[in-house]
């Protein structure tokens, strides 16, 4: 396998700081092109982490959206590191 792939899998809200994920994975990486970030996933930050994803065309970030329960296996089986992230959202929480 030629990608080392970093997979997240969770809700797009605020709580996960999915937009944060894809900012700090894009300035780490920025110069690889042997590293991916999947997300697999929906909710509210979508729109968010979509317009950063246009914004670094070269980024290898790829949204893949809500899944099956099948393909979530498949992700988790394709991926090398498992990203669950977290932050405390406005409501202090």
């Amino acid at each position: 396998k030629d990608t080392f792939r970093f997979l997240h899998l969770g809700s797009f809200v605020e709580k996960k700081g999915v937009p944060d994920l894809v900012r700090a994975f894009i300035e780490a990486f920025r110069d690889r092109t042997d590293v991916e970030l999947v997300l697999v996933g929906g909710g509210l930050d979508m729109d968010k982490v979509k317009k950063i994803v246009k914004e670094n065309p070269n980024s290898k970030v790829i949204i893949r959206g809500p899944v099956s329960s099948e393909l979530i296996w498949d992700e988790f089986r394709n991926a090398d590191v498992f990203v669950l992230n977290s932050r405390m959202d406005s409501n202090g929480a």
